[in-house]
């Protein structure tokens, strides 16, 4: 791929720097008071979000007073080396450029280095919280650094869950861009958390099915745990967990979180967590690593994407988890807080197997409603037989190659396109 950037344009960033000694608790106080002030303006489809979580995310032995790497930098390190520039010092000391900070190092950033960078950098801004999911985090941090006195005009966040027809706004910029990243630790061959390739034949071989549909939930959070409610009434899962309907593994989420984050029903501890053999333990491997087995042996994916608030339903997300029914050739039910997530997935050149699976559940707006639809769809739903399993293998194999030749390529162009026009001239 040609470099379409200037000969002179510099991205800087840290490498998991350790500059201070610990998160500042003080800012992650103001955030989180902040936070509050705007919950009421979030369209909760599942379940009302009051604030942000009370322990930071950077307070762990790992992270805490680093700097750390922007997550987008797993792609853009893969295809643009070259316009990347690693710094030791808070900022860079060689003139103008793109500052890259990741979302989470501005809780580990002193007064003084935050004053550092919003007023005194010359340059520009590129706030990265393309790992994770949660748009409103992201609105309120440009709305507290506002008012805490800084000029953000040469700032900009990125994230993802964009709208359903992908239009950017002026500065936050929002796109799949985790798929870029998940893309880019694919390339790498030392990148120890990535999706693995497996083999065409079995994933597609009918006399290894026997299983109907799988669900590879990571972590539990509150719409995984309703839509597994739903099964068990429906009959679809044992607590053997072996049932030919639907195999499911699902861990708790960060352990540092309240209990009270999450669905509760009766007799959960027989239900979550549960995991399938040879499972990881893991939460950052059990989001990217699976078992050849499980794709193997299973006709259908249910993804029940990460939960999501946002102050409209004009919001779409896909995550890697979606990423994984297309790279392993299997047909997959995808379902979140919001609707019209398999029509966006239609929008974007893919096809969603509308000629074998009913999705009218996607375009119901009430949540419950739409996943006891969903779960009925599934139960509705019959193994393929030889024939039918022949043409959505072509469709599976179809939709992989768009992904790579054509997906992919406008993502990055997107990521590009925008990152030179809102940093250059």
């Amino acid at each position: 791929m040609s470099n379409p950037f200037p000969d002179n344009y510099r991205v800087y960033c840290h490498n998991n720097l350790k500059i201070n000694e610990n998160h500042n608790d003080s800012f992650f106080n103001a955030y989180r008071n902040e936070y509050a002030k705007h919950t009421h303006k979030l369209t909760n489809h599942v379940k009302p979000e009051t604030e942000y979580q009370d322990v930071c995310e950077t307070d762990n032995d790992l992270t805490r007073g680093v700097f750390i790497r922007p997550t987008i930098l797993f792609w853009m390190s893969q295809r643009y080396p070259e316009v990347i520039q690693e710094i030791e010092t808070v900022i860079p000391a060689d003139g103008p450029g793109v500052l890259m900070l990741n979302w989470l190092t501005l809780f580990n950033l002193t007064d003084a280095d935050r004053d550092l960078i919003f007023d005194l950098y010359s340059g520009h801004i590129f706030i990265d919280d393309t790992f994770e999911v949660h748009l409103q985090r992201t609105v309120v941090m440009e709305i507290l650094l506002k008012d805490m006195g800084y000029n953000l005009d040469n700032v900009t966040f990125w994230t993802n869950g964009p709208t359903s027809d992908n239009a950017f706004e002026d500065t936050i910029i929002r796109h799949n861009w985790l798929h870029l990243q998940e893309h880019g630790r694919m390339l790498n061959a030392h990148t120890k958390h990535k999706i693995p390739v497996f083999d065409d034949s079995k994933l597609l071989g009918y006399e290894n099915k026997t299983y109907k549909v799988l669900s590879l939930n990571g972590h539990s959070t509150y719409p995984r745990e309703y839509m597994l409610t739903e099964a068990i009434k429906a009959g679809l899962v044992n607590k053997e967990n072996n049932s030919n309907e639907l195999r499911y593994s699902m861990c708790e989420a960060w352990p540092k979180l309240p209990s009270k984050s999450f669905f509760d029903f009766s007799n959960r501890e027989e239900w979550v967590p549960r995991q399938l053999p040879d499972d990881q333990e893991d939460l950052w491997m059990r989001d990217r690593t699976s078992n050849s087995l499980w794709w193997e042996q299973s006709f259908f994916n249910l993804n029940v994407e990460t939960n999501l608030n946002w102050v409209t339903s004009d919001v779409r997300l896909i995550t890697e988890k979606w990423m994984k029914g297309i790279l392993y050739l299997t047909p997959s039910f995808t379902f979140g807080d919001y609707p019209g997530l398999e029509d966006y997935i239609k929008s974007l050149g893919f096809n969603i197997y509308e000629n074998h699976i009913d999705r009218s559940y996607d375009t119901i707006d009430d949540f419950a409603t739409r996943c006891k639809t969903m779960i009925a769809t599934i139960k509705d739903t019959p193994q393929p037989d030889k024939k039918q399993w022949s043409m959505m293998s072509r469709i599976a194999l179809q939709n992989r190659d768009h992904f790579y030749n054509e997906y992919i390529p406008m993502l990055e162009n997107r990521f590009v396109s925008e990152l030179l026009s809102k940093t250059s001239g």
